[in-house]
């Protein structure tokens, strides 16, 4: 008998894509500002490789919250989200206190007093949640038993039972604990991961999935002209805030309600921006319950056909194509009639 594994992610190379975002140097050494380079231009580059490698890990971050969300995401995955945020954040912490020279002693040291509850947060968390899936209901065992048997560092059970009923540890143990805790759950869970075949392999952040013209879902060719913006690069450009509500509405003037509906659907599914995933999600309600404002045209003229149905009416009933395309559709209440339970 065939077993199904429901995973939040899209498939295994969205999996392996968000490793690769997590661990920039896959696993092999510290992506912290702790490094310091040898001249000034090494050190430009340097600056500029680390801004672009925490802006990707942010989105993995966001990205693993999703899966979170969804339900069944492994505690692996969702702890190093943790450990990677806290971490992030911290650099920025210290990054704000260079540029304002530690202008106050009492808001610095409660903001370490805070980054300290996140990082035991996290730690503890992570501890926690491994060590309770390999217990046995029916024969407990220690945490020193457990994380044994897995080959768990000790030194993360202690600090753990610190965090959690001592005081809290010093900021530079956490920090050390939180690195060495990254670095084991990759020998432990990421490395032996797979890599997706080549010709199979869905990059969900390539730019060019935004680039492409739309087409309109019956088939037919777009209006093209030299001015002319795809459907797509109009929708994910007002997601994105870069034009607004009037001049969206302008682009998307010659494509039909379930064309935007699709497109709006598609970009919510593969864009790595959480931002404009969400809002995505509301336009694509929005659009179902007929309360938005960027849809001018209708998928086609009311024309009446036989049996006194309309051919605009029709098209308001999507196929079944279409409702596994999007995300939800609505029934109208004129097209149901209620039964009693038990009648065919």
């Amino acid at each position: 008998m065939v077993q199904y594994i429901v995973t939040p992610w899209r498939d295994h190379a969205e999996l392996i894509d968000v490793r690769g975002y997590l661990y920039p140097d896959g696993g092999l050494r510290d992506t912290s500002s702790d490094a310091i380079p040898d001249t000034t231009s090494d050190e430009a580059k340097a600056i500029e490789q680390q801004q672009l490698c925490q802006q990707q890990r942010r989105l993995a971050v966001g990205r693993v919250q999703m899966w979170a969300h969804r339900g069944n995401c492994p505690h692996l995955v969702e702890s190093t989200a943790l450990l990677v945020a806290v971490a992030l954040d911290d650099d920025d912490l210290m990054r704000r206190q260079q540029q304002q020279n530690r202008t106050g002693l009492q808001g610095q040291a409660a903001s370490d007093f805070a980054i300290r509850a996140a990082y035991a947060t996290a730690f503890s968390r992570f501890v926690t949640g491994l060590l309770d899936s390999q217990q046995d209901k029916q024969k407990k065992q220690s945490m020193y038993s457990l994380a044994k048997t897995i080959g768990l560092p000790a030194t993360f059970v202690e600090l753990r039972h610190q965090a959690t009923h001592e005081q809290l540890p010093s900021l530079l143990k956490l920090r050390s604990a939180a690195r060495k805790a990254l670095a084991w759950i990759w020998e432990f869970y990421w490395r032996d991961l797979p890599l997706p075949a080549v010709e199979g392999k869905r990059s969900s952040h390539d730019s060019s999935v935004f680039g492409r013209a739309s087409r309109p879902s019956d088939g037919s060719s777009a209006p093209a002209s030299a001015s002319a913006v795809s459907c797509e690069a109009a929708l994910l450009a007002f997601l994105r805030g870069e034009i607004d509500e009037g001049v969206a509405r302008g682009h998307l003037a010659p494509y039909d309600q379930w064309q935007i509906v699709q497109v709006t659907n598609e970009i919510g599914e593969t864009t790595d921006d959480t931002k404009v995933m969400v809002r995505a999600l509301h336009l694509v309600g929005d659009m179902l319950e007929g309360t938005c404002s960027l849809i001018t045209k209708k998928p086609a003229a009311a024309v009446e056909g036989p049996g006194g149905v309309s051919e605009a009416g029709a098209m308001d009933e999507p196929s079944d194509n279409s409702r596994q395309n999007r995300a939800w559709s609505r029934l109208s209440k004129e097209s149901w009639t209620p039964k009693p339970i038990g009648t065919v």
